[in-house]
């Protein structure tokens, strides 16, 4: 379960700095699944998908309005 990440810095200014990430969700048998969600969470989230060898989870910087957010993305917040 090693796929490579990359993530996408965008900052507004006079703003904090903005992340969101393009996660791409694979499961042993089933399509793949595109979500949407901040850096810090998809990081959360792919370490805890991999530790618990649950799916392939890869991040980049591909992230469009027409992605969903991640489900239940509260509980991979700090």
């Amino acid at each position: 379960m090693d796929r490579a990440s990359t993530y996408l810095l965008a900052t507004t200014p006079g703003h904090a700095v903005v992340t969101e990430c393009h996660l791409t969700v694979e499961f042993e048998n089933g399509p793949a699944l595109h979500y949407r969600a901040e850096e810090h969470v998809a990081r959360a989230f792919a370490a805890a998908a991999h530790a618990q060898r649950l799916a392939w989870v890869t991040i980049d910087h591909l992230v469009t309005p027409d992605l969903p957010p991640l489900p239940c993305a509260r509980l991979w917040l700090p």
